[in-house]
């Protein structure tokens, strides 16, 4: 997405913004982040709740986009198949998310 301006076609008018190199960087940073975390023995909790609510909320936005996509362009196809690629990529987030030690810190702290 850094490197293509016309990745995303809907909707019309917002295209520019949705289009920008800001979500390219994002979805690279966030990306960046999490390889960096996988890499490390040890990540600080908000840290990695940071990482892993960037990496939700980027493919939510990516799933959504490509859900819609399918539905209105002639072709659905190929975007289809990328729907269900962001969807299992967001799924995959949502299960980092569940056995993150953030969840786990903060049930400790409710128990005691």
């Amino acid at each position: 997405m850094l490197f293509h301006d016309h990745y995303f076609m809907w909707p019309p008018g917002a295209d520019t913004y949705i289009n920008s190199d800001l979500i390219g960087g994002w979805g690279f940073l966030t990306g960046v982040g999490l390889v960096f975390a996988g890499m490390r023995k040890y990540m600080p909790i908000k840290a990695n709740l940071v990482l892993l609510v960037f990496a939700s909320t980027f493919w939510g936005f990516e799933t959504f986009m490509e859900l819609m996509h399918s539905i209105i362009f002639y072709d659905p196809g190929r975007m289809l198949a990328l729907f269900f690629e962001g969807l299992g990529y967001l799924l995959l987030t949502f299960l980092m998310i569940r056995e993150s030690p953030t969840q786990k810190r903060s049930d400790i702290e409710r128990k005691e």
